[in-house]
């Protein structure tokens, strides 16, 4: 299970927030901690179980350990269809400031590294994103305990998440080797979790596309009950310039795993519209639209405005896009007013028209 930790920004604010008790103690121990051996992770519950829970056992401070117990055998489930009233009773029940004292838990969860987890969980889903207050808290988690590599995995989810933020302690270099690390020792204590889409993000951030699309994609399959993880991938994979077609096989990958999931049909429409297939560009992300028009929206509103200007991509326009790009500029001038003779709303040929005339005269 994950709550749905995007990408938002990447970056960092001043961390100069205050930590937890657990915090500031750790470091200053100069006894190193001797870890027990690791009982195996439980096996998940299933769906119906964890439904079962929400509706038979709201969560509270007396139902807290049942609702931990699910919670930390879902962490790396990302094959379980957890329902979303699960997430986001604990969000809302961690969010409350009454379970706040500044920017700590009070008791009885400040000790509790599961309830430091699900508290960053609910601040890496807020808007906007307080960088500095969502890093503090992850660090108390780990500083708290870090069963089953929980701990760490969610600081390194939390560093990658912040990366791009500015005003924060460290460079982003920094960030992202601190959370490859803390990604290691997942992987060292819990070698069956999945942690492609972290490491893709990382490498993404570092710039090394094509590893970081390999991994991100593996990252999206693991997900297989999020079209999240597949939105974030898609959506940075169509908008790379050095990716060649065709797209649109790969996009329909996910879309039939997520059928009817507006977002993938979006990234389907710009998958169509890279490919040129104008028009069925402009059905699908019209139906996507007409299903949920902020989901649609995820590929953002200049994609959007391209691709539902194709209807304006006559013969005559494309024709003077070819010239125009062969820098035949008098034959594209040709080709461009020929076109606005016949349909002088086409926007499209007005504005090629224009960046014509300047590149003629520069």
């Amino acid at each position: 299970m994950k709550t749905d930790r995007l990408p938002a920004s990447h970056g960092h604010r001043v961390l100069g927030a205050v930590l937890c008790a657990f915090c500031l103690a750790a470091l200053f121990d100069p006894l190193p901690r001797v870890r027990a051996a690791e009982e195996p992770l439980p096996p998940p519950p299933s769906a119906l179980e964890v439904q079962e829970l929400v509706r038979s056992k709201p969560l509270n401070e007396e139902s807290w350990p049942a609702w931990r117990d699910y919670f930390v055998r879902l962490y790396y489930a990302y094959d379980v269809s957890v329902p979303k009233e699960f997430c986001d009773r604990i969000g809302e029940f961690f969010g409350d400031p009454s379970r706040q004292s500044g920017r700590t838990l009070r008791e009885p969860w400040a000790n509790d590294p599961v309830a430091w987890i699900a508290f960053s969980q609910h601040l890496q889903n807020s808007k906007p994103l307080v960088a500095d207050q969502l890093v503090a808290a992850s660090r108390c988690a780990l500083s708290a305990g870090d069963p089953w590599a929980m701990s760490s995995h969610n600081l390194a989810a939390s560093l990658i998440l912040v990366n791009g933020e500015k005003n924060l302690a460290g460079s982003p270099r920094e960030r992202l080797d601190e959370a490859e690390g803390l990604l290691q020792a997942v992987e060292r204590r819990v070698p069956q979790a999945p942690l492609a889409y972290d490491y893709g993000l990382i490498a993404f951030d570092r710039g090394d596309k094509a590893k970081a699309f390999r991994l991100l994609r593996q990252g999206a399959f693991d997900h297989s009950e999020s079209s999240k993880f597949a939105v974030v991938y898609l959506r940075l994979w169509l908008q790379c310039d050095e990716v060649r077609p065709p797209f649109a096989g790969e996009v329909s990958l996910f879309a039939d795993r997520f059928p009817g999931d507006a977002a993938v049909e979006a990234l389907r429409a710009w998958a169509l519209y890279r490919d040129e297939q104008y028009a069925a560009a402009r059905t699908v992300l019209a139906k996507a639209r007409q299903d949920d028009e902020q989901a649609a929206q995820k590929i953002g509103a200049a994609v959007v405005k391209r691709i539902f200007e194709t209807k304006w991509l006559t013969e005559a326009v494309l024709q003077g896009k070819d010239h125009l790009k062969a820098r035949s500029f008098t034959e594209a001038q040709t080709e461009f007013r020929k076109e606005l003779a016949t349909n002088p709303d086409n926007v499209v040929a007005a504005r090629l028209l224009a960046q014509t005339l300047v590149a003629a005269s520069s």
